[in-house]
């Protein structure tokens, strides 16, 4: 008598399903199948990213102060240079980002910017996405647009001023 649960068995061993469609960090920003909002997800991922990145980073810098004065001084005037100040307008713009948006989600968690729940009826378009949730992105980049502008300016008049030479 043959045991049902054989290995040539084709009843043993269910089959295993492919998936695809994984992509990984790259499928963050396939624009075949993204809308505004999934864009704003991908960059709020990104910049998150980005985020613990610097903290790394950070910590592993201000750690040089433990060295005593002459290493915290010589590495002080290393970062003296445009590329540096770039680099941290540019965080600045992360952070800008990452926080209002983070802002606007919260919002839309506890209900503050998505409609009434709907019947699932195919073409299913969810309320999430409509005037709302636009409207919270609009916003958002114009407060972020403005914090950009302002620290673009402050880069542009302290900067060359706190160059040697400037």
């Amino acid at each position: 008598m043959k045991d049902e649960r054989s290995p040539t068995s084709s009843m043993s061993q269910p089959r295993q399903k492919s998936y695809g469609n994984r992509k990984g960090i790259i499928g963050w920003f396939d624009s075949r199948h993204l809308n505004l909002e999934r864009y704003f997800y991908s960059m709020h991922r990104l910049c998150g990213i980005t985020l613990v990145g610097y903290l790394f980073i950070h910590v592993y810098t201000t750690a040089t102060r433990l060295r005593g004065p002459a290493p915290w001084n010589a590495f002080l005037l290393t970062i003296e240079n445009p590329l540096i100040y770039a680099g941290e307008w540019l965080l600045v713009a992360v952070v800008a980002f990452h926080g209002l948006n983070g802002i606007r989600l919260i919002l839309a968690e506890v209900g503050l910017s998505i409609g009434e729940p709907q019947r699932p009826i195919y073409p299913y378009r969810p309320k999430s996405l409509g005037k709302r949730q636009r409207y919270f992105i609009l916003l958002l980049m114009i407060v972020s647009g403005t914090l950009l502008v302002g620290t673009a300016l402050e880069y542009l008049v302290y900067v060359p001023s706190a160059m040697p030479g400037g």
